[in-house]
């Protein structure tokens, strides 16, 4: 059962998600069907950021009967590059006010409606498909390469809410393709925003019958345990079997298949010396959050979250030789180092030490693991501190958000605690100028003339991006950003120009896209004016309405040096470009003269200088520091005292930061010191920590000080019963204090419509105190 705090997140969670969707359909963008737009936000900012799946690409597909019955259907496909691997999404949209309950029978009918898709398109299917469908192309691949796939993953994206457990894990019908079935719901797709996705969770005495031998290994730490053990093949292939991609999402490499020498090697070794493996293979590093054991500790019950961090070659190698080749793995061993880390917030640095560290098959590049890269942290520092030119029309400036890690825009967000402040936090930093990582890569390696890397999927042109950041040293400085900005503008409004089905030019703009703008780039020589771009915020017309005859040329000429090759496997190839960027389109570059530079007076570039950026971003504290109402750090600072919370010093720039803010009014931000920045950004994070309840619902300065007592309350459990909440909710519907959800809470439970139980009994406390910190008064 869900909490009730759960269920209000849940909801809002849901509420965005269904206003970002009508927002799209309602701008004309991917064709307006919801359905789609759906489809391509779980593909593109959930599963592809999770590793549930990898360069998914949204395409639909329906066949219907003459009743008007849905035969087959699906809503996207992800297919690896070697044609081993193959995810199948079809999708249940509702799209009402809230979240829908998902029975049954609809879970297996949309799964019975993938499977014959596949069936189909094994059997020719794509022969009897016009060569627009969206997809021809790729149901004439997987018929083609029918022979190589070893698994089918079949995954139900739906906004709406299952508890159906999907099937176990088949066979296609008449083939030995392994089939699997995931349900992804809209609680699923919560948690990942939540940055919570639901662990690997492995019974080995429900898988084998028995427990995993394993050695304890004394670390002296209380970061993490260590244990060593050796794990059958077969159990090995089987856990890879059911979970793919997700074992190894924390991996910094995908399985490179069979062309890599160590890969050969781990195949020769299984099919040939199966007895040697052990000595010749160097295992794997696996990371948990948590393990039980058998009450001797010499063997693992169950683990859960298990990521394997290094060896995802070995654990592939295994899966596919078995399955491909069908060898016998039962009698091969793992060696697996197995670390169970014991604080979530060290996860991420020692799973990139444990990469960095522990691999020796095929060496990992420094730049694999980014993260924490230099050029990101600052690239993430210039995308906070440097606005966009005022645009006509509108009052304020905006920031390009940079999310160097996932759910830094939701952390940000949360850190504005009053309404005023979250939608001032929003309009300033924009959704949809949000961008990360493999964005970036996406738009800087377009623009240097690799569209063959772009479009083999994310992950794998994010890595070339980064070796050639490390071959050339490059620190990423103002101008840098600016053209990055402007290269994105580029990018997305060459997307919507092409458009979606049923309003696009074709069914490859994934391909067309990055080839025209490459194809752009080489030709224009790098005359096109980037600043005006980053000026205006968007193209000009003229530009506009050339992309748009000159991806239909494009796609016409790559589909045409196909010769008889699928057009999305030729694109990957070099190749493929090398025989475009030669060519003439019947385009008139005249049309965009003002788009470009005048080489008689090019635009003078300066780049901001460090001290520059500091000083913007310490601006960009203070003014986050300044926005929290004098009476609040006045709050703060008594709280602070009368708890110990709060050093003297702490409790002393506390008030400071009050005084100024009412002295100074709008001219504080100029007057904080440095030191009084960061000692006050510490203090929230101590006060966010403790006591949130300072900082909801703030009030402004006219409010009443904050009585001592109330802080004496919350630092103890407060004796609840049925009287004080119902005077508490009298008092606050008189005062409206509480939002109204936690007032409409605490009325239900009051009028004994919800039972005050352990999941809300801590919120209502806090709210409680809250309301005694306002002035509650209980006589209870």
């Amino acid at each position: 059962m869900s909490t009730e705090r759960e269920q209000t997140q849940l909801l809002q969670f849901y509420t965005d998600l269904r206003q970002r969707i009508n927002a799209t359909a309602e701008a004309g963008e991917q064709g307006g069907f919801k359905e789609e737009i759906f489809t391509s936000i779980v593909l593109d900012d959930y599963l592809s950021a999770t590793g549930d799946t990898e360069n998914a690409r949204e395409c639909r597909d329906v066949k219907e009967n003459a009743a008007g019955q849905k035969m087959h259907k699906i809503n996207g496909y992800a297919l690896s590059e070697g044609a081993e691997n193959l995810d199948l999404f079809v999708t249940i949209y509702k799209g009402y006010d809230e979240p829908q309950r998902i029975g049954k029978e609809e879970i297996t009918s949309a799964f019975n409606q993938c499977r014959r898709f596949l069936n189909n398109a094994f059997k020719g299917y794509w022969q009897d498909m016009d060569e627009s469908a969206s997809a021809y192309d790729f149901a004439k691949e997987i018929c083609h390469n029918r022979n190589a796939l070893v698994r089918a993953n079949l995954f139900i994206l739906t906004d709406g809410e299952c508890s159906v457990e999907p099937s176990q894990s088949d066979r296609l019908d008449k083939t030995d393709l392994l089939l699997t079935y995931r349900i992804i719901d809209i609680r699923y797709l919560a948690r990942i925003e939540q940055g919570e996705p639901t662990p690997i969770f492995i019974d080995f005495v429900q898988r084998t019958g028995k427990s995993l031998p394993c050695l304890p290994i004394p670390t002296g730490n209380d970061q993490y345990e260590t244990y060593l053990a050796a794990v059958p093949g077969d159990i090995l292939a089987n856990v890879y079997e059911e979970y793919g991609a997700r074992l190894l999402e924390m991996n910094v490499r995908s399985f490179l298949q069979f062309t890599v020498g160590t890969n050969k090697g781990i195949r020769q070794t299984i099919l040939k010396e199966p007895h040697m493996f052990l000595a010749y293979n160097n295992g794997i590093a696996a990371t948990a959050e948590s393990v039980e054991l058998t009450p001797d500790n010499r063997a693992i019950k169950s683990l859960t979250g298990l990521q394997i961090v290094n060896g995802g070659q070995t654990t592939a190698s295994i899966f596919y030789t078995h399955r491909k080749d069908k060898a016998d793995v039962s009698g091969i061993y793992v060696q697996m180092k197995l670390s169970v880390i014991k604080t979530r917030d060290d996860v991420g640095s020692i799973v990139n030490n444990i990469s960095r560290y522990a691999n020796t098959q095929n060496k990992v590049s420094e730049s694999d693991l980014s993260a924490n890269n230099p050029f990101h942290t600052e690239l993430e520092k210039l995308s906070r501190t440097i606005w966009t030119p005022a645009q006509s029309g509108q009052s304020y400036q905006t920031h390009w958000f940079y999310e160097r890690a996932r759910a830094q825009y939701k952390n940000a967000l949360a850190r504005e605690f009053s309404a005023a402040n979250r939608k001032k936090f929003e309009l300033q930093n924009p959704r949809k100028q949000l961008f990360v990582k493999e964005d970036l890569a996406k738009y800087v390696n377009v623009w240097n003339e690799l569209p063959w890397h772009v479009v083999r999927g994310s992950q794998k042109n994010y890595g070339i991006f980064m070796t050639n950041l490390k071959t050339k040293d490059q620190k990423p400085t103002s101008v840098f950003f600016e053209d990055s900005i402007a290269k994105a503008v580029l990018f997305r409004t060459a997307e919507e120009v092409y458009g979606r089905q049923p309003k696009a030019i074709g069914d490859l703009r994934y391909v067309t896209v990055p080839y025209t703008l490459a194809w752009l780039s080489r030709t224009l020589n790098g005359r096109l004016d980037l600043l005006k771009i980053w000026k205006q915020q968007r193209i000009s017309d003229a530009l506009r309405a050339l992309l748009y005859d000159l991806m239909v040329s494009v796609e016409k000429a790559i589909k045409a040096s196909a010769t008889g090759a699928l057009y999305g496997e030729w694109a990957k190839k070099e190749d493929c470009w090398k025989q475009l960027r030669g060519k003439e389109f019947p385009v008139d570059l005249s049309s965009i003269y003002s788009d470009l530079i005048d080489p008689a007076n090019p635009p003078i570039r300066k780049s901001m200088t460090d001290d520059d950026t500091e000083k913007l971003q310490q601006l960009s504290n203070a003014n986050w520091l300044c926005s929290i109402p004098a009476i609040v750090w006045e709050q703060i600072c008594e709280w602070g005292r009368l708890t110990n919370k709060l050093t003297f010093h702490q409790q002393q720039i506390s008030s400071d930061i009050a005084k100024k803010i009412r002295q100074w009014k709008d001219q504080t931000t100029n007057r904080l010191t440095t030191s009084e920045i960061n000692s006050g950004l510490y203090v929230i994070e101590l006060v966010i920590e403790h006591a949130p309840q300072l900082l909801e619902n703030m009030p402004d300065d006219t409010s009443p000080i904050i009585h001592a007592h109330a802080f004496k309350s919350s630092e103890k459990e407060i004796s609840l019963s049925l009287e004080l909440i119902k005077e508490a909710v009298a008092w606050d519907r008189r005062h409206k204090i509480l939002s109204i959800k936690y007032h409409l809470l605490l009325k239900s439970i009051a009028e004994e419509r919800t039972t005050l139980n352990s999941s809300n009994r801590q919120l209502t406390t806090d709210k409680i105190v809250l309301l005694i910190s306002r002035g509650f008064s209980p006589t209870a």
